[in-house]
């Protein structure tokens, strides 16, 4: 018999999420990566600001350069200044302008910018406003950062903003933490692959491709080990090269009947198990655990229920491993858009799509576990503790954005 038939009780989904989370320790492995490479790596220290953000004060429109005592006037043009020009050895005398384009440097002396549609041009003169105000439409030097200041903190995902951030101060290099290795083991003796022609009794293999695509977007090393038959002897074949890895996520086999034999192969093997079931639908079978140094996550084989769980809780655990500084679910308040009845004695998680702010549950939450069309028209999943046996229209919800994360552990609580 298989240990999950013996076991009588579920862990509450909070409990199980933190002893998931618990058994997992980051990566501390360093690399080295150019900049243009280092794009969804997770930085492995603080990086301080070197050159203060605008390194310059600036200007913020094309305009000109004034005087607070020369508001109301019309004075002469001193000069010009170009963005990438420099200005030393200028000062704006009294009783004059320059013109400034947006970047520029603000020479000394220019207290305020004037756009060019708030004045009024007048040959080599312009005249000014009655009201200007000290510092306007400049942008001061270390306005964002300052020298010495933290630009990006340790365990921060390089995206495109944070590249952009690495750029300004001249950094090609980056000091990354390696990438997770990750494998992906389907077993199920009714399994071919995609490339396979599937006979009558056959299906298609579609959680080893959903897997994969989410550790990818992770930014993980992935590799698939391929579908099994369902007997012990070919997954212990499977499982002799574990060490290489740092995570293995497998599908199938967790749950109750005659052929589910990955729970007891890696028990056997010396799994040390964190979490055995937990009071969840979808995936009330999830067998979290580390065997080695291997963190071991094994998901039922029904494809909606795989590739929900592997989002929301598979996906916050990779990211902990990874070294991310947030890898708890990102959420959001939103109002019901209908109500829905719930066993009151599990968690949910539903799936959905928001509305101007509302949520809808797909078909009214009435799909089940092996389903791929509702997640393939959901944007983002609400998140249901124990306990509650309706949700009422307009009552508030919190929605989970699929592989976004935060730092708030309590995240589904209102």
């Amino acid at each position: 018999m298989s240990p999950l038939a013996e076991k009588a009780v579920l862990s509450p989904f909070d409990a199980g999420f933190e002893a998931a989370l618990a058994c997992v320790t980051p990566l501390r492995e360093r690399i080295e990566r150019p900049l243009f490479e280092a794009i969804g790596g997770v930085l492995a220290e603080d990086l301080l600001c070197t050159r203060a953000l605008p390194p310059f004060s600036n200007s913020a429109m094309d305009g000109y350069g004034v005087r607070l005592a020369d508001a109301g006037r019309c004075v002469p043009i001193a000069a010009t200044f170009l963005a990438g020009e420099p200005v030393a050895g200028f000062t704006l005398p009294e009783g004059q302008a320059c013109k400034v384009m947006t970047g520029s440097i603000i020479p000394a002396g220019v207290e305020a910018v004037v756009p060019f549609e708030k004045a009024e041009a007048r040959s080599e003169a312009v005249c000014l406003p009655e009201r200007i105000k000290a510092g306007d439409h400049i942008r001061p030097a270390g306005e964002e950062v300052k020298r010495g200041e933290v630009l990006l903190k340790a365990g921060s995902v390089i995206g495109g903003a944070q590249m952009a951030l690495l750029a300004s101060q001249g950094i090609s290099e980056v000091k990354l933490i390696r990438p997770l290795r990750a494998a992906i083991l389907s077993t199920g003796s009714e399994i071919v692959e995609p490339w396979e022609k599937a006979a009558d009794h056959q299906v298609h293999n579609s959680n080893g491709a959903a897997i994969y695509g989410i550790l990818k977007t992770l930014g993980a090393e992935v590799e698939y080990l391929g579908a099994l038959h369902d007997s012990p002897e070919t997954l212990n074949r499977a499982l002799g090269d574990l060490a290489r890895y740092d995570l293995l996520i497998t599908s199938g086999g967790v749950s109750t009947g005659e052929a589910d034999f990955t729970d007891r192969v890696l028990r056997d093997a010396g799994l040390k198990v964190a979490v055995q079931s937990m009071a969840l639908k979808p995936g009330k079978n999830m067998m979290i655990g580390t065997l080695g140094h291997t963190v071991i996550i094994g998901l039922p084989g029904n494809p909606q229920a795989a590739m929900t769980l592997m989002t929301l809780v598979g996906g916050s655990l990779a990211a902990k491993l990874q070294g991310r500084a947030h890898y708890y679910p990102a959420t959001a308040l939103a109002q019901m858009g209908q109500s829905l009845k719930l066993k009151d004695d599990r968690a949910h998680i539903i799936l959905g799509r928001l509305e101007k702010g509302r949520f809808y549950a797909i078909d009214e939450y009435r799909y089940g576990s092996g389903m791929l069309t509702p997640l393939a028209r959901s944007a983002c999943f609400a998140i249901v503790r124990e306990g509650t046996d309706k949700l009422k229209e307009d009552a508030l919800i919190r929605v989970v954005w699929p592989l976004s994360f935060s730092d708030e552990a309590d995240f589904f609580a209102l």
